[in-house]
């Protein structure tokens, strides 16, 4: 069955690389895009079906759910499929153009692909336990790709992200053992229904805790997110992209998920706590990226300010609000994803990440300082820019449910993002090289038309998020719809029962 399909076709092309480790370079990369774009069209064609025939299920080994592996994706499912998939295929096309060594093998091929599989595997997993699994795999292949290149900043960037997520897995698998014991389940759908059949009798918080606190981790929000700045901008540049655009928005998905499944209306715990760590995520994530002159890092702090944004569509729990939050999810992991390659390229005509040390860009290359452009004031939010839809359905929801002082906090770290954004363009793109620094070497002459190529992709992306942003809104509801309609998701994985 198709659903099988997003983690059987990285399974074959990591194989694949693999096997192809003694063939012509050419040959190597032709299968790794090839992988790419077959991942591309598995993922639009399972977005497609569930968009027409609503969520498709699957039970490994014809063991009906709840004792068997469940496989299920919905619309929700579907769009984070693509989504991934359209951005891993647009970084590996710049990893090769990166030029280096490392990342010009079957073995980064391998792990890219592994690293894919990981993902597809926690969007389409049914119970909690295979989440796990995915997760873990997942990590496998991230803990490796941290660690690729040298140099003692990147051990330390690479122990941080490794012991963290490591504790992260401790307390997703202790949240998991603790609701087995006290439900007696772990596949999503029948502990959905039991919580419901049971009430206040099913006494789930703890291991609940447990497990939110684990997806918390992975996806960097207050307090746990100071491994990701220090972890994200020590890695090749391609890797640093990939991470800051997919990574963290597992957690994310993982978070909406499990949640929507275990809520009960009147709950108030869940929701508070949500929207208290997204105000304080969107304020100390934005806050340290104004102080920073490291480009990469800089990135990285926004990457936890804009998770803030996310996790308000949780904690505010509506139609409006996980609408807003599931299109906020899918501009960010595209601009996010562009402003680390452009920050590459800006590397390689500046010779370096610093801003101070930086410059002359827009007079140089105005191709690449549109591109810059328009991607951050898409991260912005400026109108009529993909980031805008966002941001003013997550507001819109804010102001209905008179969560006024969030609505303020997320208005003013726009302001602030824009602040920095703007920093980045006069310091690297507007102003000239400072004198001190004009003797810098450029790491290349000339940068490659790939990787403007690849650069110019993702904000045609962009632009298309906005002119079509009727219809990819339109899918965003019915994404939201599916979660609130919970006793639909349970009827189908139940159904066989």
């Amino acid at each position: 069955m198709i659903v099988f399909a997003p983690i059987i076709v990285p399974l074959l092309f990591i194989i694949l690389s693999l096997s192809f480790s003694k063939a012509p370079k050419t040959v190597q990369r032709v299968v790794f895009i090839l992988g790419n774009v077959i991942t591309i069209a598995v993922a639009v064609s399972i977005l497609s079906k569930v968009l027409q025939n609503g969520i498709l299920v699957a039970q490994a080994g014809a063991w009906e759910a709840p004792f068997g592996i469940t496989i299920v994706a919905d619309v929700f499912s579907g769009i984070m499929l693509t989504l991934t998939s359209v951005t891993v295929a647009v970084v590996s096309l710049y990893s090769i153009a990166w030029r280096e060594d490392n990342l010009n093998n079957p073995v980064f091929y391998a792990l890219i692909f592994g690293l894919q599989m990981g993902m597809n595997g926690a969007f389409v997993a049914g119970d909690l336990f295979n989440l796990y699994v995915w997760f873990e795999v997942m990590l496998l292949s991230s803990f490796v790709l941290i660690s690729y290149g040298s140099g003692k900043q990147q051990l330390k960037g690479t122990l941080k992200y490794v012991s963290m997520n490591l504790i992260s897995s401790f307390f997703f698998v202790g949240g998991i053992a603790l609701m087995y014991g006290k439900a007696g389940t772990l596949n999503m759908a029948d502990l959905a229904m039991r919580v419901r059949e049971m009430g206040g009798e099913l006494d789930i918080l703890a291991p609940s805790a447990l497990i939110l606190m684990g997806f918390a981790v992975k996806s960097a929000i207050f307090p746990f997110y100071f491994w990701l700045p220090d972890s994200y901008h020590t890695p090749p540049l391609p890797i640093s992209a990939l991470f800051s655009g997919t990574l963290t928005k597992v957690g994310v998905y993982s978070m909406i998920r499990f949640y929507s499944l275990i809520h009960l209306p009147g709950d108030t715990f869940f929701p508070q706590l949500f929207l208290f760590i997204a105000s304080i995520t969107m304020i100390s994530g934005v806050l340290m990226a104004t102080a920073q002159f490291e480009v990469r890092k800089l990135l990285s702090f926004h990457i936890v300010s804009q998770i803030g944004y996310m996790i308000l569509g949780l904690g505010l729990f509506t139609q409006l609000a996980l609408t807003g939050a599931i299109f906020y999810i899918i501009g960010h992991c595209i601009v996010k994803t562009n402003l680390f390659l452009l920050s590459g390229i800006s590397y390689k005509l500046t010779g370096t990440f610093n801003l101070k040390e930086s410059g002359g860009i827009l007079k140089s290359k105005p191709l690449i300082a549109l591109l810059f452009f328009i991607s951050a004031m898409a991260l912005v939010g400026i109108p009529p820019l993909s980031g805008f839809f966002g941001k003013f359905m997550l507001i819109k929801a804010g102001v209905e449910s008179r969560e006024f002082i969030h609505v303020a906090s997320a208005l003013g770290v726009s302001f602030l993002t824009l602040f920095s954004m703007v920093k980045i363009w006069n310091e690297s793109y507007a102003k000239a090289i400072p004198e001190q620094y004009t003797s810098k070497e450029p790491q290349s002459a000339r940068v490659s038309r790939t990787l403007v190529f690849s650069s110019g992709l993702l904000v045609i992306v962009t632009i298309g998020l906005t002119l079509g942003s009727k219809f990819i809104i339109d899918v965003c509801a019915t994404a939201a719809e599916q979660l609130l309609d919970v006793e639909t998701y349970i009827g189908a994985v139940l159904s066989s029962r």
